[in-house]
């Protein structure tokens, strides 16, 4: 018992210490991992974000109010934020582009969660987020 108690120690000490900590930063970028879309029918499925059209990675742009594909896509998309909000905890931006979006981030791990909605479905979506001044 007292190893496993060990181990989960080990392994919260770990994450503590790789987090990417976003506290001051402006300019993000970010990848989605997983995806779900669900309809109104009450169906969900897990799905790859590229399978739903999302880019591999978004630059996020909170002076700017700005999220856009990165310059080596070809998608070459962008979109203004309505709303950016940043305290000690999370970066929380919202917009809409026919659908509309929210999208959290931990400023402690760099963790994001999406939710998009739109006619009749929904998209929920983690990934992560880190700084682009490396």
């Amino acid at each position: 018992m007292k190893k496993f108690l060990f181990a989960c120690a080990a392994m919260f000490v770990g994450s503590a210490v790789s987090a990417e900590n976003l506290a001051g930063v402006t300019e993000l970028l970010c990848s989605t991992g997983q995806a779900q879309i669900c309809f109104e029918t009450g169906e969900c499925f897990e799905q790859a974000p590229w399978e739903l059209n999302m880019p591999d990675f978004v630059v996020i742009d909170t002076k700017k109010k700005t999220m856009r594909t990165t310059k080596a896509s070809a998608q070459n998309r962008s979109t203004a934020l309505t709303s950016v909000t940043i305290d000690d905890r999370a970066i929380t931006l919202q917009g809409a582009e026919t659908w509309a979006f929210s999208i959290v981030i931990d400023i402690v791990t760099g963790r994001l969660t999406g939710a998009i909605a739109g006619d009749g479905a929904s998209v929920t979506t983690f990934g992560a987020c880190t700084s682009t001044k490396m």
